[in-house]
């Protein structure tokens, strides 16, 4: 099993995933959430073609997380019943078959989930205790040590090793949290904490003005976020990205991991970029896995721009590249950028936003061209005046890995720009990881060039073939083009993931 603390989260397929309630105001906005709330419960995963049938390849490297309503009854939400939320009691109406005291029941769950192949189960958590309230009093610091206590030593018996902390009355507070990290690693260091500093919008600095944009999309601009959410990653083991909107999720995310590396960069904390994956497992972050092929379409209603849905096959790459390159934590690599930005501009259409002021509008968000970790700036090759956005890393046990992103274009279609990149000082039988589209990987500053063979595996199935007579030998480098990584890395039929690919060299025989 891999090391890294991956997951896949149900709060999409609660949403996207139901059979009844397909009109758009059913899946947007606070509605949107109640809905998604109300599916969560034992048929919806459990049941015949249910949540934890899915990933079957890679679920053994995957906690199932059950994300918010797990803990409180149908039809209670935080609009009108936010005390409730926060017990961590497991719902007896939604779980029924899980019966016992809490830690038993937590038990039965997490059991149930290893024997459909899962690694266990993981929770979300509300951030504050169940009765708390500003209005009516928050919990002292000895109750708050005492509760959150006791809910450990549940998931200690129960053994569950994963909390999602997410929003509550204690949200912003790194005290809080910070508490929460060291009351687990006093009563129950196996548990593994993510929090988070939740967005005010899933776009980094958009700022509209009479209907138009007038920030420049950067996280780093964005007011007092990004101190902000220095400070609580500071007090956490791992600590989330938060929400992005799919269109511009590859340039939204990459902007706020840029900078969160670069300001906190004695943190030991490790960055999970969501769904992001391919990016996650670029640059060493872990993975929150929100995609599904549960997804149901909506008539008119694009809210899977990006047809994540129908690319599966790139979470399988994404958890297999950990099991050779696990995420590691932001101290143990250093961050590098270009000097260049990249800058994704679209509309958003109905279905892609809650907020309707943004709907119809041009909107646009930007990041580095370039992002590196743990390596020098590679020389990178561009084949045309649009470029795609390139990520990099050195992970710490010596494997290289590269990332080209596609870019959008006018009419919501996405593509890759032509791209090649040099990367040096590959030792033998160290994997190189790539990901997207690639006109050419160059190898370079090899001693004996002519005297090593490429090896080749998509990452889907790590299945080896000899390359070597596909590849160019220039001097002291090996040119890999894109043939060769596009024929190795297949898609299943009807996916439509972008290419993962492992390459490693050898010496000859």
């Amino acid at each position: 099993m891999t090391q890294s603390r991956n997951y896949y989260c149900t709060w999409n397929t609660q949403n996207f995933g139901r059979v009844g309630g397909r009109e758009p105001e059913t899946v947007t906005g606070a509605e949107g959430a109640k809905a998604a709330r109300d599916r969560l419960n034992e048929a919806f995963v459990f049941g015949e073609g249910g949540l934890a049938e899915q990933y079957e390849e890679i679920r053994g490297d995957l906690y199932f997380l059950l994300d918010d309503g797990w803990d409180v009854p149908c039809h209670v939400h935080p609009d009108t019943q936010i005390v409730r939320f926060g017990s961590m009691l497991l719902s007896q109406e939604r779980f029924p078959s899980f019966t016992g005291t809490a830690e038993q029941r937590l038990a039965k769950l997490n059991q149930a989930l290893k024997d459909r192949g899962w690694k266990g189960a993981a929770l979300w958590v509300a951030a504050h205790g169940a009765g708390e309230h500003p209005d009516t009093g928050l919990f002292s610091e000895e109750e708050s040590l005492r509760y959150w206590g006791e809910r450990m030593r549940w998931c200690r018996e129960a053994g569950i090793e994963y909390w999602k902390v997410d929003w509550g009355f204690h949200q912003f507070e790194a005290k809080w949290r910070g508490m929460l990290t060291e009351l687990r690693e006093r009563l129950y260091p196996a548990l593994h904490i993510e929090h988070s500093y939740p967005a005010a919008s899933p776009l980094n600095n958009a700022v509209l003005e009479k209907g138009s944009q007038v920030s420049d999309g950067r996280f780093a601009g964005w007011g007092e976020y990004p101190a902000k959410w220095g400070e609580v990653l500071r007090k956490s083991e791992i600590f989330r990205t938060y929400d992005v909107l799919q269109k511009f999720a590859p340039v939204s995310t990459l902007d706020r991991i840029e900078v969160l590396l670069r300001e906190n960069p004695d943190s030991n904390a490790v960055l999970n970029c969501e769904d992001e994956v391919y990016t996650g497992a670029v640059l060493g972050c872990s993975l929150g896995i929100m995609r599904s092929g549960l997804c149901r379409e909506i008539l008119g209603f694009d809210f899977d721009p990006r047809r994540l849905s129908k690319r599966l096959d790139e979470v399988m790459r994404a958890v297999n590249w950990q099991k050779l390159a696990p995420a590691f934590p932001i101290r143990e690599g250093g961050v590098g950028s270009s000097e260049d930005f990249v800058t994704e501009t679209g509309i958003l259409h109905e279905g892609e936003f809650w907020e309707e002021e943004y709907l119809e509008r041009r909107i646009c968000q930007t990041c580095h061209s370039v992002v590196v970790r743990n390596m020098k700036l590679p020389k990178v090759t561009y084949y045309e005046e649009k470029k795609p956005v390139v990520a990099a890393a050195r992970h710490p046990g010596g494997a290289v890995s590269v990332l080209a992103l596609p870019r959008l274009e006018e009419g919501g279609n996405w593509r890759t720009p032509e791209v090649g990149i040099v990367l040096n000082e590959i030792p033998r039988d160290v994997p190189v990881g790539v990901f997207g589209h690639w006109e050419r990987i160059v190898l370079g500053g090899l001693a004996e060039a002519g005297n090593l063979r490429v090896f080749a595996a998509d990452l889907k199935d790590m299945v080896q073939e000899d390359v070597t007579d596909g590849c160019l030998v220039c001097g002291d480098q090996i040119q890999v083009g894109k043939e060769v990584l596009e024929r190795v890395s297949r898609n299943r039929k009807g996916d439509l993931s972008e290419p993962g690919t492992v390459l490693f060299l050898r010496g000859k025989r």
